[in-house]
């Protein structure tokens, strides 16, 4: 679950908006938007960062995946 520059890149980017990423399957969408939240609730403690999904089966696997990187 490690990150290229480019995936870097949007992790780190600081806006108060939201924005979508687009592309092909296993292009590293998901990667990005597990790193995201885990840098936003690392930088704000006290906030709740919720992630929303389009089914309950890509939920689970977003959810072990911050599990993993977590150590946890």
């Amino acid at each position: 679950l490690r990150l290229n520059e480019q995936q870097e890149q949007f992790v780190a980017l600081n806006h108060g908006a939201a924005y979508r990423i687009q592309g092909t399957s296993g292009g590293g969408k998901s990667i990005i938007l597990i790193h995201r939240a885990l840098r936003l609730a690392l930088e704000n403690p006290r906030a709740t960062v919720r992630v929303f999904t389009i089914n309950r089966s890509l939920a689970e696997l977003l959810r072990d995946s911050i599990e993993a990187i977590n150590g946890g």
